[in-house]
């Protein structure tokens, strides 16, 4: 997930929360430009942060120091099975309102119903974007 930060953000960071921990795991830290309503000392960092919930045990910090790539990936994974099985359950819900549109009897016709199968089949077609699932660019229902 984008996030954004005046203070330098470091690689990892752990916070705890009794037996449970958040590890949060950053990347592509870059120095944002000083936006126009702002000071031009201002200083603003972006970056991509991926955030996994663990058990809090001794020794995590020195587990996730020593295997930083293999649970930023573990975190970027987790995050993508998330984000893409909301958009495919919001992909699932409009094809199913719209699943009339398809029928044999149903009242609409030529260009019309064309309409409706190419909205439907763009929808079917959102998994296979390249920027699926952080960036859905939703079809437009037709009229």
């Amino acid at each position: 997930m984008k996030a954004e930060s005046n203070i330098a953000p470091a690689l990892y960071s752990i916070d705890v929360y009794g037996d449970e921990a958040e590890v949060r795991l950053r990347e592509n830290i870059v120095k944002l430009p000083v936006r126009e309503d702002e000071k031009s000392d201002t200083t603003h960092w972006g970056y991509d942060e991926y955030v996994l919930t663990v058990r809090n045990r001794a020794g995590l910090a020195a587990e996730v120091k020593k295997n930083q790539a293999l649970w930023l990936a573990v975190a970027k994974d987790g995050e993508y099975k998330v984000l893409a099985k909301n958009v495919r359950d919001k992909r699932d819900e409009l094809l199913s309102i719209c699943d009339w549109t398809q029928a044999a009897d149903t009242p609409i016709y030529g260009a019309e119903k064309e309409q409706w199968k190419a909205y439907r089949q763009a929808l079917r077609d959102i998994p296979q974007k390249a920027v699926f699932p952080w960036a859905v660019d939703w079809p437009e229902v037709p009229k």
